[in-house]
C-alpha cells in the first residue's frame, strides 16, 4: 500500500507537471502492463507440475487481481484528483489570467486617474480662462454699449452737419446768383463807358428801328417824316463815329465831320480850316434834310456817301490793328449790306440806316474790348 501511495504521488506529480497529451499515455500504460504480467503469470503456473504452487500461484493471482481491482479504484480516485488538480490549474490559470488582467485595469484604471487628474486641472484651467472671457466680454459689452453712443452722436452730429451743409449749399448757391448778378452788373458797367453812357443805341422792337439818344434813326412809315428828328438822329451818329476816330487815334483822310447836332455838316480834308462860319468852307455839304430846303436834298445823299467813306476808312484802320476784325454788314461805295444809303426809297433807307449803325456800334464794342474807350 506505502509503495502504491508513493507510485499514485509520483504519477500525479509527474501527470502535474507533462503536459496533457502525456498525461494521457500514462493513464494507459499501466492498464495494459498489468494485463499482460496477468497472462504471464498464468501460463506460467499453468506450466507448473506442482499442486500447491498451483494453488499459491492462483491466490497469488487472485490477490493480484484483488490487488488490481483496488488499484484499479485508487487509480479512479487519483483520476478524479488529477481531473479536479486540471480544474484547479485551469482555474488558478483563470485566475492568474484574470489577476492579469485586474493588473492590466488597474494599471488602465491609474491612467485614467492621472487623465482624469489632467483633465480636472484643464477644467480648472478652462473655468479660469471662461471667468477671464466673461471679463472681457463685459468690457466689450461696456465698450460696446459706449460704441453705441458714440454711434448715437455721430449719426446727431451727421445729420447736423447734413442741415448745416444744406444750409452751406443754400447760401452758396444764393450767392453764387448774387455773383451772377453782379457779375452782369460788372459786365454792364464795362460796357457802360463814357461813349456807351453818351451814346445810347437801342431797338425799337415794335418799329424794328435802332434809336440813338432817343432819336430814330429813320423816317418811320409816316407820310410826312420827322426830319428834325432824323436830322438829330444824324447828328448824334456822326458825333459818334467822329469820337470814335479821335480814340483810336485815327483821323480821316477824304472828308472831316463838323458835329453841329442836327446840322451836322461834312466836308473834304483839303478845305479844312478855322473858320467858324461853315458856310465859307468849300465843298461842304449838310448832313440833314428838311421840307423847306427841298434844294439841299442831293447835297443830303452826297453827305450820307461821305459818311460812308469815313466809316469805311475807320474799318480799314481797325482791321490793320485786328486781322480778326469784321463789320456784320459790309460797307461799299453807296451801299450798306447791300442797301443803297441814298433817301429815294423809305424802307430801303431805313434798313441801310440800321445797318450802318449796327456797324459803328460793332466798331464802339472793339474798341472798349481793347481798352481803347
Amino acid at each position: 500500500m506505502d509503495e502504491l501511495n508513493m507510485t499514485t504521488s509520483l504519477m500525479s506529480m509527474s501527470l502535474v507537471l507533462d503536459e496533457d497529451d502525456e498525461f494521457e499515455q500514462e493513464q494507459e500504460r499501466p492498464e495494459q502492463l498489468t494485463q499482460c504480467e496477468i497472462e504471464d503469470l498464468l501460463n506460467s503456473i499453468e506450466s507448473l507440475s506442482d499442486k500447491e504452487i498451483k494453488l499459491y500461484g492462483k491466490e497469488l493471482i487472485n490477490c493480484l487481481i484483488g490487488k488490481e481491482t483496488e488499484l484499479t479504484k485508487e487509480k479512479d480516485v487519483v483520476y478524479t484528483l488529477l481531473h479536479n488538480l486540471e480544474r484547479s490549474q485551469e482555474s488558478t490559470n483563470s485566475m492568474e489570467l484574470i489577476s492579469q488582467q485586474i493588473e492590466s485595469f488597474e494599471k488602465q484604471l491609474e491612467i485614467e486617474e492621472k487623465n482624469v487628474e489632467k483633465l480636472r486641472n484643464n477644467l480648472k484651467t478652462v473655468q479660469k480662462e471662461t471667468k477671464s472671457f466673461q471679463l472681457q466680454f463685459d468690457q466689450l459689452n461696456k465698450q460696446m454699449e459706449t460704441l453705441v453712443k458714440f454711434e448715437a452722436e455721430y449719426q446727431n452730429d451727421e445729420l447736423i452737419f447734413v442741415q448745416q451743409t444744406q444750409q452751406i449749399q443754400i447760401k452758396q448757391q444764393s450767392l453764387e446768383r448774387k455773383i451772377q448778378r453782379d457779375t452782369s452788373a460788372l459786365q454792364i458797367l464795362m460796357k457802360n463807358t463814357v461813349l456807351n453812357r453818351v451814346f445810347n443805341i437801342r431797338l425799337n422792337n415794335e418799329s424794328k428801328q435802332l434809336y440813338i439818344n432817343g432819336f430814330r434813326f429813320g423816317i418811320g412809315t409816316s407820310k410826312y417824316p420827322d426830319w428834325k428828328n432824323v436830322n438829330s438822329a444824324w447828328g448824334q451818329v456822326a458825333f459818334l463815329l467822329d469820337t470814335l476816330a479821335a480814340k483810336l487815334g485815327y483821323e480821316f483822310k477824304k472828308y472831316f465831320i463838323i458835329p453841329y447836332g442836327e446840322f451836322t455838316k461834312i466836308a473834304p480834308t483839303n478845305s479844312k480850316t478855322n473858320i467858324e462860319d461853315h458856310s465859307k468852307i468849300k465843298g461842304i455839304s449838310e448832313l440833314y434834310n428838311s421840307e423847306k430846303y427841298f434844294g439841299f436834298g442831293n447835297r443830303f445823299n452826297e453827305s450820307m456817301n461821305r459818311f460812308l467813306a469815313c466809316c469805311l476808312e475807320l474799318q480799314k484802320h481797325i482791321k490793320s490793328l485786328d486781322q480778326t476784325f469784321f463789320l456784320e454788314y459790309k460797307i461799299e461805295k453807296e451801299k450798306v449790306g447791300k442797301k443803297k444809303i441814298k433817301f429815294q426809297n423809305s424802307d430801303e433807307w431805313n434798313q441801310a440806316l440800321t445797318y450802318l449803325l449796327i456797324d459803328i456800334n460793332t466798331m464802339l464794342e472793339w474798341s472798349r474790348l481793347n481798352d481803347y474807350i
